[in-house]
């Protein structure tokens, strides 16, 4: 099954995984770890996995979770404990990627809820800070359409503190704004250290989005949200 769904380390990704430029931000790439994936100097603990799963991969997925009729009328469901199969794989093939900082990856299980949401055309998520209840290291992958989605300083990380997100003051400047990140399909987002705890991340209400010199038009997209939760 893994290397139906996810294919070999050898295998070429058909689609182009270059990166892109977006105004408001410095990025790195992390050549030690994966030559696509893209650090921001800005919000430590933020990285973009370009293509993480190319076309068919994100196919055999979304397959999956139709067939599962994981939304049924609705347009959110989550699960936890058992992942099931599809996403059990999508979780150790992120652990072997090294995108995930070694002591959250070396955590078991790796991740014990997920969150399907699907945004119909101009659809936007409301920016926040994901509960307190859940553990660091979150990743958002990004299936059907791309969007831009906004990261911004939280609008009071003394509460974050307060909530037991962290013991430390956040490291993000005081003149931070905000950074737009675009999300195309395939792409695999991860949220650690202070790009979890102390800024908040949405997608804004619209149909179009413009991301420096592109204009990328919305279509239907699911994403597939992977979270820990602390113990009780």
């Amino acid at each position: 099954m893994w290397q139906d769904l996810f294919g070999s380390d050898d295998e070429d990704y058909a689609e182009d995984t270059g990166s892109t430029n977006l105004h408001c931000r410095t990025t790195t790439l992390m050549d030690e770890a994966n030559d696509n994936v893209e650090i921001f100097d800005q919000i430590p603990g933020l990285s973009l996995w370009h293509g993480a799963l190319d076309h068919s991969q994100q196919m055999a997925l979304t397959q999956a979770i139709i067939d599962a009729d994981i939304f049924g009328q609705g347009n959110q469901a989550m699960r936890f404990g058992n992942l099931g199969s599809h996403l059990t794989e999508l979780a150790a093939y992120i652990k072997e990627s090294n995108v995930l900082p070694v002591s959250l990856a070396s955590r078991a299980p790796l991740f014990d809820q997920a969150i399907y949401n699907r945004y119909n055309k101009g659809e936007g998520l409301i920016s926040h800070i994901d509960l307190a209840k859940f553990d660091d290291g979150i990743v958002v992958l990004s299936l059907l359409s791309s969007c831009c989605m906004t990261m911004k300083p939280a609008a009071n990380p003394q509460q974050a503190i307060q909530q037991g997100y962290s013991t430390t003051q956040p490291t993000s400047p005081d003149d931070a704004t905000a950074i737009d990140i675009l999300l195309r399909p395939g792409d695999i987002l991860v949220l650690s250290g202070p790009a979890r705890y102390y800024w908040e991340h949405g997608i804004a209400e619209r149909e179009v989005d413009i991301v420096g010199d592109e204009m990328v038009v919305r279509g239907t997209r699911i994403s597939v949200t992977l979270r820990k939760l602390l113990p009780t």
